[in-house]
């Protein structure tokens, strides 16, 4: 079955109460969080992260912390997301515990592989299709997809980027793993559809 994750941005939620709506979208079946508030202070993240593991661990949801180890460290999270402006993975991996996931934000089938070479224990790819956080990008497609996916297999790929009801069976059609979303499911009306669709889907 198909993986359904939160990408948060807590500035895309009505009056920024992220931990209600993690907790709404964590009743709804997303199987995992990741935190990625960049411009966060060290303190007011580890609070937020700490709320928000209350809610993860209460519904069996993973928790992964964007960047900061620190923070995933004393939340006791399942592990950390590095973007290309990170601590190297390699580096990474001396300091976390073996327990603890690393996964890597990719762009291409070259970041892919090096990621895989590196001990990446997942992939994040996108995007995929033009999407209104990366407005200046255009979307990569399901073909470009597909090509990471085969890059690194069987290391699982969730792709992400303008990822809907109406295109999320071609992404997963595309070898995808799952589908991690920001705005299709904080600024979703209707977030349980997408989930319903995406974990409606084998992959």
């Amino acid at each position: 079955m198909a993986e359904v994750w939160l990408v948060t941005n807590r500035k895309l939620v009505k009056n920024r109460c992220l931990v209600k709506k993690v907790e709404s979208l964590c009743r709804r079946g997303i199987d995992g969080v990741i935190l990625r508030e960049k411009d966060l202070p060290l303190k007011e993240l580890y609070h937020l992260a700490r709320e928000i593991r209350a809610v993860t661990k209460q519904y069996g949801v993973k928790l992964i912390v964007n960047k900061s180890i620190e923070t995933a460290l004393a939340v006791e999270a399942e592990g950390i997301h590095l973007g290309s402006d990170a601590l190297p993975l390699h580096n990474a991996r001396l300091i976390v515990p073996a327990y603890m996931k690393i996964g890597v934000s990719v762009h291409s089938a070259e970041e892919a592989k090096t990621a895989a070479a590196e001990g990446a224990d997942y992939i994040l790819a996108g995007n995929v299709y033009a999407t209104a956080s990366k407005p200046n990008l255009a979307g990569r497609g399901t073909a470009w997809l597909s090509r990471v996916v085969q890059t690194v297999y069987p290391l699982p790929v969730l792709a992400i980027g303008g990822i809907n009801e109406s295109n999320a069976g071609e992404v997963l059609k595309a070898g995808a793993a799952g589908v991690a979303a920001i705005s299709g499911l904080l600024a979703n009306n209707n977030p349980g559809k997408l989930i319903e669709i995406i974990k409606g889907q084998r992959t």
